[in-house]
């Protein structure tokens, strides 16, 4: 299929496979240093690899979720909570 296949000719169809059969497990809660650990990931690429931080004034990341309301969310050991309220 166009835009499937990678650049070093393999194909793609298996990735789209394997994405399709994660949407259909079932969500479980995580501890909360598994929340915290992701959370603390999602930050540090954020912090590391946003190319407008300086044009918009961002300082890091944890302080714009915290800014927003998203960070209490992000840390919210049920998965399902972030999805109801649109932020993932």
């Amino acid at each position: 299929p166009v835009g499937l296949s990678h650049p070093d000719g393999r194909d793609g169809r298996r990735l789209v496979h394997a994405a399709a059969d994660l949407r259909r497990l079932e969500p479980r809660k995580r501890s909360a240093a598994a929340a915290q650990f992701n959370y603390a990931e999602l930050c540090f690429a954020l912090d590391l690899h946003y190319g407008l931080k300086e044009s918009h004034d961002i300082r890091d990341f944890d302080t714009v979720f915290d800014d927003v309301g998203f960070r209490e969310l992000l840390l919210d050991p049920e998965p399902v909570v972030g999805a109801e309220h649109g932020t993932v």
